[in-house]
């Protein structure tokens, strides 16, 4: 500035300042579960969520349940120390779960330890397998073949998943056995002690049972007992001393028919 004779300078400084820097993620994306949105920023900046989830406003983490699927937007205002703001948002889809589940078969009777294991899973799109009994074996494949190496009780894993997003697990216990062999026992003793008092299929044997039915005959051919439950057991309470006839229809858990006949005594 100048009054014409004498003159100043006057200088001002101006400092501009960033905007917060901000990284929105979300995880947890699957219908059911608790979606959380999270910002990577200073840890002293100010946040409005919008809308606001299940914790305070403040938060760097908010939880959100959405109701349905669909695509879905969270808003965030940054404000720093210098009160200087920004805006961001994060867009995301909300999907179903896939829902886990698969049946198995043997394949050969000649290869006995050679099965097929059939993916029912629902709502996926890729899949990971574990057998495991001792060692683990693995397959990405949809309904994978196995030809294991010994007998006994493996677990089988099957993962399903929904575009690597959602996830699903189903575990079951296959026996692997050389064959299946059902039988019926030839004697019911009705003297309260508690053994061999009903007839039908033992515990262990139930366990690798799908389908069943059985008929009970006296000697003139009358029904006397029928049932399509292999956890009910023929109670003969009521019944005469004497020679019984049989015949049952058992499908196990490889999916093979066994059909038996045969007679029960029936003795007090």
């Amino acid at each position: 500035a100048t009054d014409g004779i004498c003159k100043t300078d006057t200088s001002l400084s101006i400092t501009i300042n960033p905007l917060p820097q901000t990284v929105l993620t979300a995880d947890n994306l699957c219908l059911g579960d608790s979606t959380v949105i999270k910002v990577q920023s200073n840890s002293n900046n100010q946040y409005t969520w919008q809308p606001q989830g299940t914790a305070a406003n403040n938060n760097q983490t908010q939880v959100y349940k959405f109701p349905q699927t669909g695509t879905y937007e969270i808003k965030l205002q940054t404000t720093d120390l210098n009160l200087c703001q920004s805006r961001d948002s994060i867009q995301f889809n909300i999907i179903e779960r896939p829902k886990a589940d698969f049946t198995y078969a043997n394949l050969s009777k000649e290869l006995k330890y050679k099965f097929k294991f059939v993916n029912q899973s629902t709502n996926a799109t890729g899949y990971e397998w574990f057998f495991t009994k001792t060692n683990t074996q693995t397959s990405s494949d949809v309904s994978p073949e196995m030809v294991f190496t010994d007998t006994g009780i493996y677990t089988i894993i099957l993962i399903a998943d929904k575009n690597k997003q959602c996830f699903d697990t189903i575990e079951k216990q296959v026996p692997i056995l050389e064959q299946m062999v059902f039988y019926f026992p030839n004697i019911v003793t009705l003297n309260n002690d508690g053994i061999n008092e009903t007839f039908g299929l033992s515990k262990e044997q139930k366990a690798f049972v799908i389908e069943y039915q059985i008929e009970v005959f006296n000697r003139w051919g009358e029904l006397l007992f029928k049932t399509n439950d292999s956890n009910k057991d023929w109670q003969p309470n009521t019944i005469q001393q004497g020679v019984y006839i049989y015949q049952a229809k058992v499908r196990d858990i490889y999916n093979v028919l066994h059909e038996l006949k045969g007679v029960v005594e029936v003795l007090r």
